[in-house]
């Protein structure tokens, strides 16, 4: 009995699943980046403009060490843009995993809370 259940344990495939609680809607244009420099004071990439509207995806690919968590970050105004704004629509709620968390910590959403437009 016991092998039985473990092999049925061990065949079943766990996918994460996420539910979100629905919020406000926003506006057509969820962040919008203008002449955006990445960087940690000094520049790492080239100015770049780009809008996400809601409902679309977004996904960022890249070896490791390009910068896509500092991108994420940037957007978030997590760490300061070199150059350059980003503004999010007044009604953007932002939760998000950490790349990696301290090993005694339960891994878990880190909530932003409501972002007011920001520059």
């Amino acid at each position: 009995m016991i092998k039985w259940m473990l092999l049925l344990w061990q065949r079943k495939k766990i996918k994460p699943s996420f539910d979100f609680q629905s919020a406000r809607t926003t506006g057509k244009v969820v962040i919008d980046a203008e002449n955006l420099v990445l960087g940690y004071g000094e520049p790492l990439t080239r100015p770049m403009s780009f809008q996400v509207e809601r409902n679309k995806k977004l996904q960022l690919r890249g070896v490791n060490g390009l910068g896509k968590s500092t991108l994420l970050k940037t957007m978030l105004g997590i760490i300061p843009s070199v150059e350059g704004s980003v503004k999010l629509d007044q009604f953007t709620e932002i939760c998000y995993f950490e790349q990696e968390e301290i090993a005694s910590e339960k891994l878990h959403f880190r909530n932003m809370g409501r972002i007011s437009v920001y520059d």
